[in-house]
């Protein structure tokens, strides 16, 4: 049996963790291109790195998770998981029932599901 020890393991990630970094800096760039352009290099590095160890308090640890989680911070605000605002948020990122993936796309789902609603509502008033 193979027994990866913890020092080996942090190691490892941290061999691959500036791949990680740029591959979501690059989605940023791809799916917010007008936000993006505003920030220079080192700050868009270090937007990543904070929602890299921001998410990771939730157990989000892929490419996927993170950029997701960054890319909800761009419409729902910086600490929008902290935001009593946001209950919502806290309780489907800390729900004990649910891995990182299950939870960002439960996230992702109810802010969608909101915003919707508030376009639907928007539309009314017109």
């Amino acid at each position: 049996m193979l027994v990866i020890r913890r020092a080996q393991q942090e190691a490892l990630a941290a061999s691959v963790r500036p791949t990680f970094e740029e591959n979501v800096a690059r989605h940023l760039r791809e799916v917010w291109p007008e936000a993006v352009a505003e920030l220079d290099a080192d700050t868009l590095r270090a937007w990543v790195a904070w929602g890299v160890e921001r998410g990771a308090r939730y157990e989000l640890l892929s490419e996927y998770e993170v950029g997701l989680f960054i890319d909800l911070t761009w419409v729902l605000g910086t600490n929008f998981d902290e935001n009593d605002a946001f209950p919502w948020a806290r309780d489907i990122l800390t729900d004990p029932a649910l891995d990182g993936r299950r939870r960002i796309d439960a996230l992702a789902q109810r802010t969608q599901k909101i915003l919707g609603e508030m376009a639907d509502a928007l539309d009314e008033g017109s």
